[in-house]
């Protein structure tokens, strides 16, 4: 019976302190640390086969979710599991939000034209 309420007594400690544990820390956690390879500026998005490592798709999104660029590559295997893959992917993802943003200034104007005159 000791042994019982012993094993009882162990299982709802161990259950009520086991989510805590496991549990992914936030940002907002002052520990917390975001990797060097993600942007404040945006995000990136690779489509990828299985069967064909060397073509994929890479997707640039900035912070309002908007594709700014989308290329495909051919003849190059990205190994995600690699930092320097992922340093190069913000790289690129910073270069991309610079001219869509240098271009989507030069064209604002002519846009709200051509919206007028729809």
């Amino acid at each position: 019976m000791k042994a019982i309420f012993t094993m009882a007594l162990f299982m709802a400690i161990w259950i009520n302190s086991a989510p805590g544990l496991f549990a992914q820390e936030t940002q907002s956690n002052p520990g917390s640390k975001v990797p060097r390879w993600i942007s404040d500026k945006g995000y990136w998005q690779i489509e990828s086969n299985i069967y064909k490592p060397d073509k994929n798709i890479v997707y640039f999104y900035n912070n309002e979710n908007e594709l700014v660029y989308k290329e495909h590559l051919e003849g190059i295997v990205l190994n995600l599991k690699k930092k320097y893959v992922k340093m190069r992917l913000k790289k690129a993802l910073e270069i991309a939000l610079q001219m869509w943003n240098r271009d989507r200034a030069m064209y604002s104007d002519r846009q709200l034209i051509t919206r007028l005159f729809k």
